[in-house]
């Protein structure tokens, strides 16, 4: 259970200090809140997910990836049949009190104008959009509405391989495909490893879907009540899933990763995305970005959630009710990114942490 304590609000009007899916420990009333408040306050507010919906599942039918309309982004065409209970419907619209910075931890070293920025690039998206900060050596976090549920879409296979290599699988064993992979037809015979690199590189949901058929839904579950994360695959291939459950899994990613060969295969791989117009646009350049998005039309989502690699590495989850066909819909995306790496350093700064290039766990 994380406890997120310190929690600050960033706008002028009255505003819900809990949220579905938070408790807390101290007075539950709306509170009114202004610019001046201090940061570190005695509001201790939990990210437990437990408080959630039971799970969901994907569709039962068969999907296939295809190329999106701005930059090749890849979508899970025929999915509206999944069981997504948990997902909370669209915001049509961002307003002052629909924007709430939760914070956790001592944020002495960030400044003020950089949250309030942070926030109105939020507040100004006529989309929903929740995201979830957390620097991996502090523990420090900001977060918008973590808790929002949508429908994964291809952020899941990330840790749905994990799950498999954390099962010590044979990477070289051969599996013949029941549908084609990447321009590769049905009936042809590729190792689990090339299954692998197509749904992690390519996004390719025929590979990802034959990983599934070989080895069942049952391994995702069973890590994702291992972490503490509700989100479920009961039927089909995706789920309901929010900015904090990427989180969580793919912390877990950089954990597996810095301890074995198997993590540091799956890393390899989650560094080098062919479509990479979000999050590791803006910091693919500076830093290893471990990363994977996920983008439906039908469902009208656009997610991307990364470990960013940097001296002090941090996670960041941004999940986005945007069509990702949308005029300039992963803008939103890269201007968060630019922020927290901003407020990362800081907190890096403040913490006496490392801000120079260093060994990190994809190096």
């Amino acid at each position: 259970m994380l406890v997120v304590s310190a929690f600050c609000i960033l706008c002028s009007a009255t505003v819900r200090s809990i949220e579905k899916g938070y408790s807390a420990s101290a007075d539950k009333s709306n509170t009114e809140v202004n610019s001046d408040t201090e940061l570190n306050s005695d509001t201790e507010v939990n990210f437990d997910t437990e408080a959630s919906s039971d799970a969901e599942s994907g569709n039962s039918g068969a999907e296939s990836g295809n190329t999106g309309a701005e930059s090749g982004a890849v979508s899970e065409p025929g999915l509206d049949s999944s069981d997504t209970s948990r997902d909370s419907g669209k915001n049509p619209s961002q307003d002052d009190s629909d924007v709430v910075l939760v914070c956790k931890g001592n944020l002495d070293g960030v400044s003020r104008e950089l949250l309030i920025k942070l926030k109105d690039i939020v507040k100004s998206h006529p989309n929903s959009v929740s995201f979830y900060y957390e620097n991996l050596d502090t523990g420090i976090a900001i977060a918008a509405t973590p808790d929002k549920a949508y429908f994964c879409a291809s952020v899941v296979k990330a840790p749905y391989i994990a799950a498999v290599l954390k099962k010590g699988v044979d990477t070289s064993e051969v599996v013949a495909i029941k549908e084609d992979v990447c321009n590769i037809p049905a009936g042809a015979e590729l190792t689990v490893d090339q299954l692998i690199y197509y749904s992690l590189v390519h996004s390719d949901n025929n590979s990802y879907i034959e990983l599934i058929r070989k080895y069942g839904r049952a391994v995702f579950n069973s890590y994702s009540e291992e972490l503490g994360v509700s989100s479920r695959i009961t039927s089909g291939h995706f789920c309901s899933m929010t900015a904090y459950e990427a989180a969580v899994y793919f912390k877990d990613i950089y954990s597996f990763a810095l301890e074995s060969a198997d993590g540091k295969y799956l890393a390899e791989y989650m560094k080098k995305p062919i479509y990479n117009q979000q999050i590791g646009r803006v910091l693919s350049k500076k830093y290893p970005v471990l990363q994977k998005y996920g983008a439906s039309y039908n469902r009208s989502v656009f997610h991307n959630t990364a470990v960013v690699c940097a001296p002090s590495p941090y996670v960041l989850s941004i999940f986005t009710d945007i069509n990702p066909a949308a005029e300039e819909s992963t803008k939103v995306f890269r201007d968060i990114a630019a922020v927290i790496d901003e407020i990362n350093t800081a907190v890096a700064e403040r913490n006496a942490l490392p801000v120079n290039a260093e060994e990190s766990a994809a190096d």
